[in-house]
């Protein structure tokens, strides 16, 4: 399992768009081939302009597929192209919990 983190910054004063466009971006990102889970976050102090999306997936091959090709590099849907100033994503080695 890997576990994706997606961070990115929205530009000043467009952050209820960047919140909405994630609202009608993760039912997407939940529905791919391989996508275990998905949920997005807002920063709750200070810098309220960071969101965080966390997603699960089975393996590297199915971001690859999700992506386009792209795996270590951010991508979003053009619904959030003017609404970001910067973004980054890691992957992580999941670990069974329980």
């Amino acid at each position: 399992m890997i576990v994706r983190v997606y961070r990115a910054k929205a530009v000043p004063n467009r952050e209820a768009e960047v919140a909405n466009a994630l609202r009608a971006t993760t039912p997407l990102i939940r529905a791919a081939e391989g996508c275990i889970r998905v949920e997005a976050g807002r920063r709750l102090v200070e810098r309220t302009e960071e969101f965080l999306v966390v997603s699960l997936w089975r393996d590297l091959a199915s971001i690859q597929a999700f992506g386009h090709g792209l795996v270590d590099e951010p991508f979003f849907p053009d619904r959030m192209i003017g609404l970001i100033s910067g973004a980054f994503v890691e992957h992580f080695e999941g670990i069974e919990t329980s």
